[in-house]
């Protein structure tokens, strides 16, 4: 989400910096302010003066390698699955991994980790951040102590130095995160197990020798427990560090401290600390000994209600532990930010601070602008002046009236059109796919003169085969540019480029490129994903490697062809071994994305004819090369008809669907329903798992593992929970159905873990195992609704559709590969294979690897069955359904109510597809025949049509009640655009301070808008992200009044905020890169 907008009274809010300890850092921390912030640099090197006597080397050096090229964070737009599983180190970076373990040494994380909060904290205290209190964990606690005044630069990382270097030296101890109270934590502590930190209600850390927590893992267990072990390298808070209190008392006593100028509560206490025992050394060494009282020192922060909190430095948890302490509402929740992403988010670090200070702005917060923008050269001149004298002089608007006509006709025909065919009774809902084969098609040859304005741009493949297209296409005239996979874009001969697979910025250089060179790309053949030898759930570089030379291409390729002026084109998507035909194929589940992705493109894109064609590299491949690749040549050249084609040999196939008959099971149900057996279901607390749980559960006594990303609260607060929601929507719906599931007598086991997280879904099955002895299946249901068209999208918003699904399988497959199963049902959807219309593109995409993933299975040990559901016909759905009109809203609330399969009959047609072992089964209560054949049409520029309509025939709305005032137009170019939104959103009176997205715009009206704006305009180019970067009238006037001759720059170009700073850092950039 890029705009934020925000309402609050005109009060004076208090602030809190809250900083915490080791644990969430990671290479290259903050290197962006580093490079660019002059306050965030000086406060670093002030500190690498001070610590390099202690150290022997600057900090600077361990955080920011030299001799290694920093990441980029605005051009790259791949997912970081690596860095998101935690994995240390870059793909192809061999020495990284090396500095990243050295960061996790007590005696350089802790300094480092000082250095980093204190810079953060003084950058924003420079932009006019001022804390009122401080709060901070264990290490954190000095840097507070530090900027409060107890303790000076140099002595607070005298001690901070020396202290890590004395814990180094000890034994090496181990740490463990427990969920239990403080009561019921007492029986496992011990002389050699302590209670190391207090963070949560339900919450503890316990530390000791590795041998003691070792014997506390299955005392934990048989009370089931939950825990979790602490990446940590010796037992921080604990008896452990006890040989070094007097050591660190004498060292405190040669420093001298003061008492505190700034307010913060004490981790020993939990309460607000004295002027007494911030200048007691003897303090200082209970606060290594002792536990972490920090539930109890948010509980002392919360009691302020209307404070800002920030927390400084790296990670997010401190603040998750803030918006999960009781004491703390929904209005308190959210004043809590963060100031630094996580080390597997790909957005600046400038991008992310500065997303923070806007939203500190929008809570009511006063940055000081003269001093952020102090290294600028700026035009702002702080008004008034001098006294106004508060007499208004509003421009009054003339009301428009426009009387509504008839257009229900309209609503009619479309809900008519979406409910049109017969629901089919369930015997008639499944479907498999097929491959009938079909003639081969001839190459076509095509005149001189034409071919010569035909540009041909090849992705070329390692194998040698897009080498052989671009040499026929040449022998006949045709202009061919090759491109292939590097680090960079560049030219690297004539017609051949290098771009990065996950760069959109790349793709639109290139295309650019190929336009001044006076050439028009008809076609485009995407051939990357054809690999050789490739060794399928081999792991998560595998997967990374496959995303970025498929999916992540392909997303950024689109969206380049989405920016660009290119006119209507073939887009051939070219891979190998994706479709099961003969069954030959060495199948590889991580390159099926696209068989997905593929379909979404037309339906968003209509210009662009899209297909798929998927060659087998059997063994012997290269004997039959000839003839495949002319049959090759004859699908590229030819018009694309059908969309999904396989070439086997000499053979060419084309995929269908064909109706199964799976007969209704016998009332004593299914038979893979084990009395007493044990089902994981992933996404269990979602509607979908809920209600499969409840129907495993009136079949017979079973033991039901019920995994869900965010767990459930305490069992003495359900009440108050669902006295205050109810029952039929959020934590109170699932509190709700785990009750009616514990009625039915099943046997439940209820955790929070990330399914895309291997470490938390191992310690799951351990436990489950532990519990139940075994587990005989698993229902896949997690996932992530696809939201968003292909232009608009972020790679954060693909990550998260495609984490659950893909990798969450992947990590489903790894921790389960020891586990004998029954069955392994994956919930995938019907728009794996129809594309799903405008939006699905990164659902449809996670669905399809399902599909390629049961499909993998069907030959090797585990029964795998990947079920492409229809719609369900559930209320949460309806959410997504606010920013469509009435009329639009209504069909598809018809449409979904006709078709929609409810819990019961989608657990009678799960039961039948598991009883039968079928590896692939498409459900679809219409005709999936019909169904297949309407995709085909159904694109944007059909539903906007639809939504365009008559504008003088429909009815003008009232403007909205909104949070700013109505402000008329003020010139020519607002009236316009004014006027245009009313049309597009059927409202009287457009405000230029209106946001689009409160007016009830989405992203679907809003390239309709941005279509309608080229033409009201003659503007060649409007780019579809103006309606995020430019939401309001005001806004986007100012953008359509820029010079359309300056060259349109990029969100991450627009963070490099002024000449003057960027010429005033330039030195000291030189001086870190020497």
């Amino acid at each position: 989400q890029r705009v934020w907008s925000g309402y609050q009274p005109d009060i004076s809010r208090p602030i809190a910096f809250m900083f915490a300890g080791v644990g969430d850092h990671y290479l290259r921390m903050a290197q962006e302010l580093y490079q660019e912030e002059s306050v965030f640099y000086d406060a670093v090197e002030a500190c690498c003066r001070v610590l390099y006597p202690f150290l022997g080397v600057k900090v600077r050096d361990w955080l920011y390698p030299p001799d290694q090229a920093a990441p980029s964070k605005t051009n790259g737009t791949g997912i970081d699955l690596r860095s998101m599983l935690g994995r240390n180190g870059a793909r192809g970076d061999t020495s990284q991994p090396t500095a990243s373990s050295r960061l996790h040494e007590t005696s350089v994380a802790q300094p480092i980790v000082f250095v980093i909060e204190y810079a953060m904290a003084r950058l924003l205290m420079s932009w006019g951040i001022q804390p009122q209190a401080l709060i901070g964990y264990s290490l954190g606690e000095y840097v507070a102590a530090c900027l409060a005044g107890v303790l000076s630069l140099g002595d607070a990382l005298t001690l901070v130095a020396t202290r890590a270097q004395m814990i180094q030296g000890l034994d090496a101890g181990a740490m463990l995160s427990v969920s239990a109270s403080l009561t019921e934590i007492q029986p496992f502590l011990s002389e050699e197990v302590s209670l190391a930190a207090h963070v949560g209600r339900k919450m503890c850390v316990l530390a000791g020798s590795p041998a003691a927590i070792e014997q506390v893992k299955p005392q934990l267990t048989q009370q089931e427990i939950s825990f979790r072990q602490v990446d940590s390298s010796h037992a921080f808070h604990s008896t452990m560090m006890n040989p070094l209190r007097e050591s660190l008392t004498e060292l405190v006593q040669s420093i001298q401290l003061h008492p505190p100028r700034i307010p913060y509560i004490s981790n020993v206490t939990g309460d607000w600390i004295t002027d007494e025992q911030a200048t007691d050394p003897g303090y200082w060494a209970r606060h290594m000994t002792q536990p972490v009282r920090f539930f109890d020192a948010l509980t002392t922060l919360l009691q302020t209600k209307e404070q800002v909190i920030i927390e400084v430095g790296p990670g997010q948890a401190l603040g998750s532990f803030a918006k999960q302490h009781p004491s703390c509402n929904r209005e308190q929740a959210g004043l809590i930010l963060s100031t630094m992403r996580a080390s597997y988010d790909q957005q600046s670090d400038i991008a992310y601070i500065l997303n923070t200070l806007g939203k500190s702005w929008l809570l009511g917060l006063s940055p000081d602008w003269s001093s952020f923008y102090g290294q600028e050269k700026r035009r702002r001149i702080p008004l008034p002046t001098y006294p106004f004298e508060r007499q208004s002089y509003w421009l009054k608007p003339t009301p428009r009236h426009l009387q509504a006509k008839a257009g229900t006709r309209k609503a009619r025909t479309l809900e008519e059109s979406m409910t049109a065919l017969p629901r089919q009774e369930i015997d008639g809902w499944f479907y498999m796919p097929v491959w009938n084969q079909k003639a081969a098609l001839i190459p076509a040859n095509t005149d001189k003169e034409t071919a010569q304005n035909e540009c041909w741009l090849l992705f070329a493949d390692k194998t040698g085969m897009a080498a052989k297209v671009a040499t026929w296409l040449q022998a006949r005239h045709h202009p061919v540019v090759s491109v292939t996979v590097g680090s960079a874009f560049s030219r690297t001969g004539d017609g051949q480029y290098v771009v990065r697979p996950d760069s959109r910025d790349d793709y639109v250089s290139l295309l650019g490129e190929i336009q001044r060179l006076g050439l028009t790309v008809t076609h485009i053949v995407h051939m990357w994903g054809v690999t050789a030898n490739d060794q399928a759930l081999s792991g998560y570089d595998f997967l990374t490697s496959k995303l970025d030379l498929g999916f992540n291409s392909l997303f950024s390729l689109t969206q380049a062809i989405g920016e660009s002026d290119l006119a209507d084109c073939q887009l051939s998507i070219v891979t190998s071994d994706v479709y099961p035909v003969t069954g030959d194929e060495n199948l590889c589940p991580e390159k099926t994305l696209v068989a997905g992705a593929y379909k979404v493109i037309p339906q968003e894109y209509p210009r662009i004819a899209c297909r798929l064609i998927d060659v087998a590299l059997l063994p012997d491949w290269d004997r039959n090369a000839g003839k495949l690749f002319q049959n090759l040549l004859g699908e590229l050249t030819a018009p694309v008809v059908e969309d999904a084609i396989a070439l086997r040999r000499q053979q060419r196939w084309v995929q269908a669907f064909d109706q199964v008959q799976l007969p209704p099971l016998p009332e004593t149900g299914p038979p893979w329903l084990r009395p007493g057996g044990t089902y994981l279901i992933t996404g269990g607390l979602g509607g979908i798992g809920l209600a499969m749980a409840n129907h495993l559960a009136q079949q017979t006594n079973v033991n039901l593992i019920l995994i869900s990303r965010s767990g459930l609260p305490p069992r003495a607060e359900w009440d108050a929970i669902l006295k205050r929601e109810g029952t039929e929507r959020g934590t109170g719906r699932k509190i709700h159905g785990v009750r009616e599931l514990e009625a039915t007598g099943a046997n439940l086991l209820i955790m929070g873990a990330d399914v895309a997280n291997e470490q938390q879904m191992q310690a799951v099955v351990q436990e489950s195992i532990t519990r139940f002895g075994r587990i005989h299946g698993v229902l896949h249901t997690a996932g992530m609704p696809g939201n968003g068209l292909i232009q608009l999208k972020t790679p954060e918003m693909a990550s998260s559709v495609l984490m659950p699904k893909v990798m969450g399988t992947l990590v489903l497959d790894r921790v389960l590969k020891d586990v004998e199963l029954d069955f392994f049902a994956c919930f995938s959807s019907m728009n794996a294979v129809t594309g799903g219309g405008p939006g699905q593109f990164d659902y449809a995409a996670a669905n399809a690897f399902l599909d390629g993933y049961a499909h993998y299975y069907a030959d090797h040990e585990r029964v795998v069955t990947a079920m492409d559901w229809g719609e369900w016909l559930w209320d949460a759905w309806q959410e997504g359904l606010e920013g469509f009109n009435p009329d639009v809203r209504a069909a598809l609330v018809a449409h979904r109510q006709k078709y929609g399969i409810s819990f019961a009959e989608g657990y009678d047609g799960l039961s039948r597809i598991i009883t039968h072992g079928l590896p692939h089964v498409v459900i679809s209560t219409r005709d999936f025949h019909e169904v297949v054949a309407g995709r085909k049409t159904f694109n944007i520029d059909a539903i906007l049509a639809y939504g365009r309509g008559d504008q003088e025939s429909r009815a003008r709305y009232p403007r909205p009640s909104l949070r700013n005032s109505y402000v008329a137009p003020r010139n020519e170019i607002e009236q316009k655009i004014a006027a245009l939104w009313g049309d597009i959103l059927g409202i009287e009176e457009i405000g230029v301070m209106d946001n689009f997205f409160d007016l009830g715009g989405n992203s679907l009206v809003g390239l309709d808008m941005v279509a309608r704006l080229k033409k009201v305009f003659q503007m060649d180019k409007v780019p579809a992200h103006v309606i995020y970067e430019a939401p309001s009238v005001s806004e986007l006037a100012k953008f359509l009044q820029a010079d359309q001759g300056a060259k349109e720059i990029s969100i991450a170009q627009r963070l490099a905020r002024g000449e003057k700073r960027r010429e005033k850092n330039l030195e000291k950039r030189n001086r870190y890169k020497r």
